[in-house]
């Protein structure tokens, strides 16, 4: 009797944050959210499309040079260079690549501002609902400290992300044959993981190191079952998002406002509960 009571209590430890997530729903508060999250992605494209383009111009420049470049150097030495040599001995390569790489912090500036602001409110608005008020002001800035370390580490990811592009096209154009998947699949899921452990520091805002304590939580059984109920949540809203857009554009753009944006507002809520729940 005793373990079955053990295992009762904890299995519903482990069901409590969405219980009190759902409980903490509000219709007036789902809309905000919404109308937030939807601004955010107007003001997202508005603001980097430009940035993006210059960045997409200049890798197409380095790449065309490297391959090229590596096809010279294949005819001469009967061996491939490596891109990392490609890099360091391309002089005519080297502006277009340094460009690039300021475009990139720049693009990252620029999203760092517009996420910090109104993903910040939005956050503001779970943590509200789940734990109580707060300041406005407080918690915006400490939501905007702890992104400064994310935003360093998904920078690094995006660097990453982007010079295994640029070998792929490399390796494609000079070899024919086309680029291994594994290292950006990997890259990928790292920055879903960051992304992940991002969102629970989210809810230990004003907190001593919430982003050191994010991992701590993300690790806990709770934190486990909140990962696999995200991906399993996550997934099924992509496969539905690609089921629609086979249907027409207009669908998808319906079902991403009626069924993405409030879909987000509810994982706020279940990671500040979870939060919540390791706490207590």
């Amino acid at each position: 009797m005793s373990v079955a009571r053990d295992t009762e209590v904890g299995v519903r430890r482990l069901l409590a944050p969405f219980s009190r997530a759902f409980r903490s729903v509000d219709a007036v508060s789902l809309i905000f959210s919404v109308l937030v999250d939807f601004a955010f992605l107007f003001a997202y494209g508005f603001v980097t499309a430009p940035v993006r383009d210059k960045i997409v111009e200049h890798a197409v420049i380095v790449g065309e040079i490297l391959s090229r470049a590596s096809k010279e150097m294949l005819q001469t030495r009967q061996a491939s260079p490596g891109l990392l040599e490609l890099l360091v001995t391309n002089q005519e390569a080297r502006p277009f690549l340094l460009k690039l790489l300021v475009l990139l912090v720049l693009l990252l500036g620029v999203i760092y501002l517009v996420y910090c602001f109104f993903q910040g409110t939005n956050w503001k608005l779970a943590v509200d609902a789940v734990d109580g008020k707060r300041s406005y002001r407080e918690y915006l800035m400490g939501f905007a400290r702890v992104n400064v370390w994310w935003f360093v580490a998904f920078g690094l990811v995006t660097v990453l992300q982007t010079v295994a592009s640029l070998y792929g096209v490399v390796v494609e154009r000079v070899s024919q044959v086309a680029p291994g998947t594994f290292v950006p699949t990997l890259l990928n899921v790292v920055f879903g993981v960051f992304i992940f452990v991002a969102f629970i520091s989210y809810a230990l805002v004003g907190r001593a190191r919430p982003a050191r304590e994010a991992w701590r939580v993300a690790v806990s059984r709770q934190g486990v079952v909140l990962f696999i109920a995200l991906a399993v949540l996550f997934a099924s809203v992509d496969w539905l998002l690609r089921w629609s857009v086979s249907v027409s554009s207009a669908l998808q753009l319906l079902l991403g406002v009626a069924v993405l944006l409030p879909v987000v507002y509810v994982v706020r809520l279940l990671v500040v509960s979870t939060v919540r729940e390791v706490h207590n």
